[in-house]
């Protein structure tokens, strides 16, 4: 099955864009007002914010009420530097900007020549007075250090207000529910864009599983979105991927869970009760990978990679009343790669462009649900997401995002006996070829009778256009 989806956003905003929108896209903003000593407005302030990791950098001008606004920033920690012929120079260091926020840094000059600099201490307020929304955020550090279940994101977001972690039997499906709604009705986003499993109706997570050592910030409305967000009566899930900076920097991490910190499962533990012959089957999981990143240009090109491997070995027991000598205790073999890269480059004041690419890996085998060891499953499924994205600034009150995102998922499963006739590969009825399946009263027996598969291709577009009015502020 093959699918084209396009989604269209434009948001004319007069004063100040509204939080929901920078919470869709995976941005962020500043704004404010310059005045001197005695509270009068300075119109033609250069307000100078230079994101202190990459340098990249955005210059604009007070307005004629001493306002300024710069919108649809990439998050970060910033220096914001405010100079006027006349008078001291002024500059805070360390003011950190999260995604989906509205900040504002009022500033005051006095009079002084331009090449004295008054530095100010002080950090962004924590709360967003300008926004209603309902939500919150979690940084990279929180996901990092946090004891997290199945080491998922949605874990980690469950820990906020009216959100609630649904782990998955399956690898890489976890998902959540907010507010009482199904899975389904959450929107999950990765940099702004859309990254819910196209199966089921998105009841399946994200369509590619964002590994929590590649995000440097989930950010979650939970309530009080706006008509935008047309298709979530949940929650927006929106992951902000980490990117380069002007130090080269990586990191490696390694976690395991052995077969020996785990119990029997309930009914290995019946089936050892009538014989103590039967084996604990290996249930373990084993996960690994690191981070890389690092400048190519200084300044101005940025990229970041990351890689994860999981290796699980889920123990499953089926017992048959009927047929007690088919009785089996094994586990599954789950194995995937997740990988993600990110390349950032300002090519002016003005103009900016960023491109995401991740994809998972991730086939499962030996799955034998309700059915004996004659009758395994297989399954493959291979799932990718590209973002692109390209900000303008267009005159000192108007900055515009065009943003592509496409996702991508071809999925299959069947008996091993079928891949082994490339059956994957030819799809020309090799299940004419197999032997027949038994279907008994309560389970299958012999070869699995089926065999299907999927491909799924979405793209999204949107635009959004940010609209400053200083008088309206």
């Amino acid at each position: 099955m093959r699918t084209f989806t396009t989604f269209l956003t434009v948001a004319a905003l007069v004063g100040v864009t509204a939080t929901p929108v920078l919470a869709q896209q995976g941005r962020t903003e500043l704004r404010g007002s310059v005045t001197d000593e005695t509270g009068g407005a300075l119109p033609g302030v250069t307000v100078f914010i230079q994101n202190e990791a990459d340098g990249t950098f955005r210059e604009v001008i007070t307005g004629g009420d001493g306002s300024y606004f710069a919108a649809q920033l990439l998050p970060g920690v910033f220096t914001v530097t405010a100079a006027l012929p006349g008078f001291s120079t002024f500059q805070t260091t360390g003011y950190e900007l999260r995604v989906g926020a509205t900040v504002p840094l009022d500033i005051i000059l006095g009079v002084g020549a331009l090449e004295e600099t008054v530095t100010v201490s002080g950090q962004a307020p924590l709360v967003d007075l300008t926004s209603a929304e309902v939500g919150g955020t979690l940084d990279s550090g929180e996901l990092t250090e946090m004891p997290l279940q199945n080491r998922s994101a949605f874990a980690a977001i469950s820990l906020l207000p009216g959100i609630q972690f649904l782990p998955s039997s399956s690898q890489g499906n976890d998902g959540s529910i907010a507010n009482g709604q199904t899975a389904a009705a959450s929107s999950l986003n990765v940099d702004g864009g859309y990254n819910n499993d196209s199966t089921g109706g998105g009841a399946g997570g994200s369509q590619v599983k964002v590994a929590i050592e590649s995000v440097q910030e989930f950010q979650v409305v939970s309530g009080q979105f706006d008509a935008e967000f047309g298709r979530s009566s949940g929650a927006v899930i929106n992951a902000v991927t980490k990117r380069g900076t002007n130090q080269w920097s990586g990191a490696g991490f390694s976690y395991s869970t052995s077969t020996g910190m785990t119990a029997r499962d309930y009914f290995n533990n019946q089936l050892f009760q009538d014989d103590s012959s039967v084996e604990k089957p290996p249930n373990n999981k084993y996960e690994f990978g690191g981070v890389f990143g690092g400048p190519i240009v200084q300044d101005r090109a940025h990229f970041f990679e990351s890689l994860e491997r999981r290796l699980t070995n889920p123990a499953r027991t089926r017992q048959f009343n009927s047929r007690p000598d088919l009785d089996w205790s094994v586990p599954e073999k789950w194995r995937a790669w997740n990988t993600m890269y990110r390349v950032d480059h300002q090519i002016n004041g003005n103009n900016s462009w960023a491109l995401r690419f991740m994809r998972e890996l991730s086939p499962e085998t030996d799955r034998y649900g309700n059915r004996t060891l004659t009758s395994g499953h297989n399954q493959e499924d291979d799932e990718m997401i590209w973002v692109g994205s390209y900000t303008s600034v267009i005159g000192n009150n108007v900055v515009n995002t065009v943003r592509v995102t496409r996702s991508y998922e071809n999925a299959a499963g069947a008996s091993p006996a079928w891949y082994a006739l490339n059956g994957h590969v030819s799809r020309d009825g090799q299940m004419r070829n197999l032997a027949p399946g038994y279907r008994m009263s309560s389970f299958w027996d012999n070869i699995a009778p089926w065999a299907g598969g999927r491909i799924d291709s979405q793209w999204q577009y949107n635009n959004t256009t940010s609209w400053f009015v200083p008088d309206m502020m």
